[in-house]
């Protein structure tokens, strides 16, 4: 409790100023992974061997961390790769810890239970899931499915706070309802983000038609409003069914909308947010051609974040579910508020 009002005073502290501070960071600690994931970045040939093997060393992470604390960092996201595969994961987690800083690991959940000691300090495990059986693992792996179920149920015995988080795409975009009777059948929370919001979004069997798309946020509106367990805010929701661009475009600040259209909360990345690569690159995002910015091992963590902020591109925002969670977070937005209520009562 103490390091999520430690978060809260220092986003208060923001809302009342013009300042730019990194208090959320999405820190990639290794490329490295166990599974093969068909839309993932370790698949695509056209990366480079080295960024795909990329892994920041434990001395390299406790100076990251320093580092970002000083910037005013206090809620970080571990991720991957696979965070779990990384030999000083449970070190690494700790010394988070120990800065007070809010962590929550992003996982496949195929390690957990291996790892259940090192996760003890973790305040959420966000499962990677796309759907029930072969609908999972027809992208992820033949058996991720079932354990990946059964390491949520370990990780929620030993008090552990989880949700499950899914990648949509056309193969399971009419299956996901399946997927949030599970959420609930489990006790946990779910949440979603769109294909398109990575590189691999362009893949044409996995990208989703415009009209289908918003006719399942419509859908996923009622689930929620039902009462399901879906983590995803109202307000995030309702930004999705009205975006009135194409679901894979930018809203940049001069864009001609609808008459009448309610601009969205504007985008906190490279304000409030940012995301380290495991090869140290500070990028704004992960939207194709986002995935840019300086080096922190050539020039150091202050000097990126600075320039980050200096030469963010002219968006406004984009219809990504993560994105407008983290503005809304940020910002303290009652829907945000309402989210981190719920989700902290799900054990």
């Amino acid at each position: 409790m103490k390091k999520i009002l430690n978060l809260t005073y220092n986003l208060l502290k923001l809302k009342f100023s013009n300042a730019s501070k990194p208090v959320m960071l999405s820190l990639y600690i290794t490329n490295k992974c166990n599974l093969r994931c068909s839309y993932c970045f370790i698949q695509d040939e056209k990366v480079p061997q080295e960024v795909r093997n990329s892994e920041f060393t434990l001395e390299e992470i406790k100076k990251i961390i320093d580092d970002f604390y000083r910037l005013g960092t206090r809620m970080i996201f571990l991720l991957g790769g696979e965070p779990l595969v990384h030999k000083k994961f449970g070190e690494i987690v700790e010394y988070i810890h120990r800065k007070g800083i809010v962590i929550h690991v992003n996982t496949n959940g195929t390690l957990i239970d291996k790892k259940i000691d090192e996760l003890k300090f973790a305040d959420g495990i966000c499962v990677s899931l796309d759907g029930i059986g072969e609908a999972n693992d027809s992208h992820r792996g033949k058996g991720v499915y079932e354990l990946a179920i059964s390491n949520i149920e370990k990780a929620k015995s030993v008090g552990l706070k989880c949700r499950i988080h899914s990648m949509l795409t056309r193969a399971n975009l009419h299956k996901f309802e399946e997927l949030v009777h599970v959420a609930k059948e489990l006790g946990v929370m779910i949440t979603i983000s769109p294909a398109h919001y990575i590189e691999a979004g362009n893949n044409k069997e996995l990208i989703i038609k415009d009209d289908e798309y918003r006719a399942f946020w419509g859908k996923y509106y009622e689930l929620k409003k039902q009462g399901y367990p879906i983590g995803n805010s109202l307000y995030t929701i309702e930004a999705m069914i009205n975006w009135p661009l194409g679901y894979g475009e930018i809203m940049m600040k001069n864009a001609k909308l609808p008459e009448g259209y309610q601009r969205p909360i504007p985008c906190v990345n490279s304000k409030y947010y940012v995301g380290l690569s495991a090869d140290g690159i500070l990028h704004y995002c992960l939207k194709p051609g986002m995935l840019i910015g300086p080096n922190v091992k050539d020039v150091g963590v202050l000097n990126a974040w600075e320039t980050l902020v200096k030469t963010r591109p002219d968006c406004y925002a984009c219809a990504s579910t993560n994105t407008i969670e983290y503005s809304l977070s940020s910002c303290l937005h009652k829907s945000a508020i309402a989210n981190a209520i719920k989700f902290q009562l799900f054990r």
